[in-house]
């Protein structure tokens, strides 16, 4: 996994990660992260912003707070929804069907 700081410098020509993690943190602002990969950002996602288990062992609430959400009102029930959701932030490459014409995303 790379990532980078917004701040830092980031050269598009040369393969340099360009996808920006948009993941708002409360006080702290946007997360503004660099990753080479969709799966990359996501595991990002996964292990900082929705970790499994609340560091003062209060119940979760899984809200997506992914910069301009459509559904950042929307609270998910459990963890893994939240996380399927935040698939559909994120430019994964289309997997064709063998069988039929269709494309899907993971």
């Amino acid at each position: 996994m790379y990532a980078l700081r917004k701040s830092q410098t980031v050269d598009y020509q040369q393969g340099v990660p360009s996808l920006l993690c948009q993941w708002i943190s409360g006080a702290h602002g946007p997360c503004n992260l660099y990753f080479n990969t969709a799966a990359d950002l996501h595991q990002h996602i996964s292990e900082v912003h929705v970790p499994t288990v609340r560091k003062d062992n209060t119940r979760t609430i899984h809200k997506c707070n992914w910069s301009n959400c459509k559904r950042s009102d929307k609270v998910f029930k459990k963890r893994d929804q939240l996380l399927t959701h935040c698939k559909s932030h994120l430019t994964y490459p289309k997997h064709p069907c063998g069988e039929c014409s269709a494309q899907f995303k993971w």
